[in-house]
């Protein structure tokens, strides 16, 4: 199970746990296997997060960096390696920014935005 970003979601995922918008209102139950649509509802509605079943983070970077040169991939993981190089990964929060900044890194090589 992986709690992922919305716009790395894709259709036929299943979700792991509910959806729930802002105000508390149910979208979507556990066991619903995402389809366009509901992608669609899901940002409409200012969701921006999802957990899913069967997915990893480590599947999620490996799906956006598939076409990434091997010699970029290298260059954003020593960016990286200097960026947090006195942190302790082993840390949760560090874990998952480091994750961010390396979706973010990957996203710019493509040339795309990531949105934030």
């Amino acid at each position: 199970m992986a709690h992922i970003s919305v716009k790395d979601a894709q259709p036929g995922m299943v979700l792991a746990g509910d959806v729930v918008a802002p105000r508390e209102r149910l979208l979507l139950r556990a066991g619903s296997a995402l389809t366009e649509a509901n992608l669609r509802t899901l940002q409409m509605s200012a969701v921006f997060d999802v957990d899913v079943a069967g997915v990893t983070r480590e599947d999620i970077v490996a799906r956006v960096a598939d076409s990434l040169d091997p010699a970029k991939r290298d260059v954003i993981e020593a960016q990286l390696d200097t960026l947090f190089h006195r942190t302790d990964r082993a840390q949760p929060l560090m874990d998952e920014l480091i994750h961010l900044a390396r979706l973010r890194l990957i996203r710019q090589a493509h040339g795309a935005s990531d949105g934030a």
